[in-house]
C-alpha cells in the first residue's frame, strides 16, 4: 500500500482493495470460514458494483470485525498486517 497516496481516489482504493483481498484469501485456512465468506462477498462487490469504494470499505470493516469474532481464533501476524492495510484504505484525510 506504500504507493497509495492519502488523497487517492475511489478507483485507486478499489484496485488496492481487490489486490489485498486476493492476497489475504490465499493465506486463509479452513478454520476461518466466516472470514473467507466475507472476503469473497466483498471481492465480488468491488469487481462488479458501481457503489463508491469508500462506502464499500466502511461496510467491509464492520463485516470483517464480525467475521473475526465469529471464527473465534487469533489470526497470524501476516494476515493481521494485510487486514490492517485493507482497513487503512478507508481512512480518507481531508486537507483544509
Amino acid at each position: 500500500m506504500a504507493a497509495l497516496k492519502w488523497f487517492a481516489g475511489g478507483q485507486d482504493r478499489r484496485k488496492e482493495a481487490i489486490k489485498l483481498i486476493q492476497e489475504i484469501e490465499g493465506k486463509l485456512g479452513p478454520s476461518q470460514p466466516a472470514l473467507k465468506q466475507v472476503l469473497a462477498d466483498y471481492l465480488l462487490e468491488f469487481q462488479e458494483s458501481g457503489i463508491s469504494a469508500p462506502y464499500i470499505l466502511t461496510r467491509l470493516n464492520l463485516d470483517l470485525s464480525k467475521a473475526l469474532r465469529a471464527d473465534g481464533q487469533v489470526i497470524p501476524d501476516d494476515q493481521e498486517a494485510l487486514l490492517k492495510e485493507l482497513s487503512a484504505l478507508s481512512q480518507i484525510r481531508y486537507g483544509y
